[in-house]
């Protein structure tokens, strides 16, 4: 009945020890999530926007000159850092807008296709 015992006890302390580790596994994991938040949260909104003196502005004057403004603000996105899915990303393009682009954009954000 020792044998079986011991057995048990040591089946106890392993388990235990899986635990502890899949705690502290756990534990790491959420703390490399959470300060990746954070430095993601540290570029979103308008008050993270850095300056640029030449960002390209959105006329949509005709297709050909809006494909080139948007290849060209996507590039300046890139130059400043800014993702091009993000809040910020929408933040500037809502800045550099002009004329007809005003209008069609927010056409667009308002009712999406799809």
């Amino acid at each position: 009945m020792a044998f079986g015992a011991n057995h048990l006890q040591q089946l106890a302390e392993a388990l235990v020890f899986g635990a502890q580790a899949t705690n502290n596994s756990v534990q790491q994991l959420a703390g490399v999530v959470a300060d990746a938040e954070h430095r993601r949260g540290l570029n979103q909104g308008y008050r993270a926007l850095k300056p640029k003196r030449d960002i390209t502005c959105i006329t949509g004057e005709g297709a050909k000159s809006l494909m080139l403004e948007q290849v060209r603000f996507t590039i300046d996105l890139g130059e400043l850092g800014i993702n091009v899915k993000s809040e910020a990303a929408y933040r500037q393009l809502r800045a550099v807008r002009m004329g007809h682009a005003r209008d069609t954009v927010e056409l667009t954000l308002s009712h999406p296709t799809g």
